[in-house]
């Protein structure tokens, strides 16, 4: 089903372009053979916990956390430099919640998204995430962490030469399911969000809104316990617009805890919290 082979295969490594690399590292936790591999059932290329989770500043504790909450934060802040970044973000998000956190470009929506999926280390506070809680690493491996997420990523991250079936299935390679059971999981999710007729076409051969919709489907394909798009409306019309929010609702709704950042003000449903975010700070 997936052409990106193990990075033990040099010539066929080497026919894996620079951006689906990149892709695979944002869309998957680390395999100990390399990010190429989506060959998860060879002995030597399960996937493995990070060593830096394994460290005092990243532990896992889902037997003993009772928090509602699944996501804590409490003063965190990250800066790229003295006047970029995140300072000060206090944000509780309960499970089954809906949170809508808005701001223009620049206020510091994707580097917040960064730091919640683990891509970005806390430089100061702390912060829990579905039961992880994340200390000031800087290793550049995905963490254990994303096995709990589902990630809508603001710019594509598409595997090129993947067809549509492939690329909404990537994060099931982690997973012991066999080639067919992946495929099958990934075409049922495909009709639910309308683009089983488009699974053997390549990404690029899809719309706008194809494209936000493969990217929902891949995002929830593992059932995540929590979904987080980073401006999934951007470059959309109003009905494709529409559409997604159709998506994220129903997902909501089967008891996905949602967090949405977005620059455009947009019609959501009375349950919905919304949250402003300027200058990397968050305003209630």
């Amino acid at each position: 089903m997936f052409s990106v082979p193990g990075t033990r295969d040099a010539q066929a490594a080497a026919r894996c372009s620079r951006r689906d690399k990149a892709c695979l590292v944002r869309l998957k936790p680390a395999f100990p053979c390399g990010v190429g591999c989506l060959q998860p059932t060879q002995a030597d290329c399960r996937p493995a916990l990070p060593n830096y989770l394994q460290a005092t500043d990243l532990t896992m504790n889902h037997k003993t956390n009772i928090s509602p909450a699944i996501v804590d934060l409490r003063a965190v802040s990250y800066h790229y430099t003295k006047d970029a970044g995140l300072s000060d973000i206090d944000l509780r998000v309960l499970k089954g919640e809906l949170v809508v956190i808005e701001g223009p470009s620049g206020a510091g929506k994707t580097t917040l998204v960064r730091l919640l999926s683990g891509e970005l280390p806390v430089q100061t506070g702390r912060a829990v995430i579905a039961g992880f809680s994340l200390g000031n690493s800087s290793e550049s491996s995905l963490p254990e962490l994303r096995r709990y997420l589902g990630l809508v990523f603001q710019e594509e991250c598409f595997l090129a030469r993947e067809s549509v079936i492939g690329n909404a299935a990537v994060p099931l390679a982690i997973d012991n399911f066999t080639r067919r059971e992946r495929k099958m999981r990934a075409l049922k999710m495909l009709v639910e969000v309308g683009l089983a007729r488009q699974a053997r076409r390549k990404p690029a051969e899809l719309s706008g809104g194809e494209k936000a919709r493969l990217q929902i489907a891949r995002a929830l394909i593992r059932n995540p316990q929590l979904l987080i798009a980073d401006e999934p409306f951007a470059h959309l019309d109003t009905q494709s617009a529409s559409g997604i929010t159709d998506l994220i609702l129903r997902a909501h709704r089967r008891g996905t805890t949602v967090l949405v950042m977005t620059n455009q003000r947009h019609a959501w449903p009375s349950e919905a919290r919304r949250i402003s975010i300027r200058g990397g700070r968050l305003a209630p």
